[in-house]
């Protein structure tokens, strides 16, 4: 898995621009670019060395520059860096393989425990296998994968795994004839993931404004309501 293609991909349409303005809240950061408004998910099991939380000061900093920040190794400035890459997503396609899926006798493997996602599959009659990083009642530890991955006939995956950058240590046990899905608002919509066979559900900010104040409020996606909406490609 190559992260620094994700990158690679946006930063022709960063190229000239700035960042605007951004807040980091307590489950999102947003940046707002002069290409548009982007989230990243912010991992809060980290040990802050100091205070000062952010590497660096990114308002007014070129976008291209902020979204490199991506690569870094400190979670909360890899999340600065997806947003700021997130701020590119644009139009998509008319499809929606949650909606489109019956996953009626299906095994779906769960890398991020998507609640929602799992009670409607569990409604139709499918199983589900959730892998997480943190021990938590009834799910699986990545350790798990190779036990589970390969009878899974879908994978839903969160796309905070291309924040702490762990996709890649799960796709060896993934049946390459099994349907994979990245969702949320991490996710960023590019080719590249789009060419390793995976559909991405990302998120498109529509108003920043009311979404820059939720975010810095501590709120989340059931918040966001019309103020976000979901792009696949």
């Amino acid at each position: 898995m190559n992260y620094e293609g994700i990158l690679n991909e946006v930063l022709p349409k960063l190229e000239g621009l700035s960042v605007l303005d951004y807040v980091v809240g307590l489950n999102y950061v947003c940046v707002r670019t002069e290409a548009g408004c982007g989230l990243g998910y912010v991992l809060r099991d980290f040990e802050p060395e100091s205070c000062t939380l952010l590497s660096d000061e990114i308002e007014g900093m070129p976008a291209a520059d902020a979204a490199r920040i991506y690569m870094s190794e400190n979670l909360l400035d890899a999340a600065v860096g997806m947003a700021v890459i997130n701020s590119t997503v644009s139009g998509g396609r008319d499809i929606d393989p949650l909606k489109d899926t019956d996953f009626s006798g299906k095994t779906v493997g769960m890398v991020g425990h998507l609640r929602p996602v799992q009670a409607m599959i569990e409604r139709q009659g499918g199983r589900v296998h959730v892998f997480e990083l943190k021990d938590r009642e009834g799910t699986l530890n990545p350790e798990d994968a190779p036990d589970y991955m390969p009878d899974c006939d879908t994978f839903i995956i969160t796309g905070v795994t291309l924040i702490n950058k762990t996709l890649h240590t799960y796709e060896p046990y993934m049946n390459d004839n099994a349907q994979k899905i990245i969702i949320g608002p991490s996710t960023p919509v590019v080719q590249v993931l789009a060419d390793r066979g995976y559909l991405l559900g990302g998120t498109k900010v529509v108003d920043c404004e009311r979404v820059m104040k939720l975010v810095s409020r501590g709120q989340g996606t059931r918040r966001f309501g019309d103020s976000v909406a979901k792009v696949w490609l």
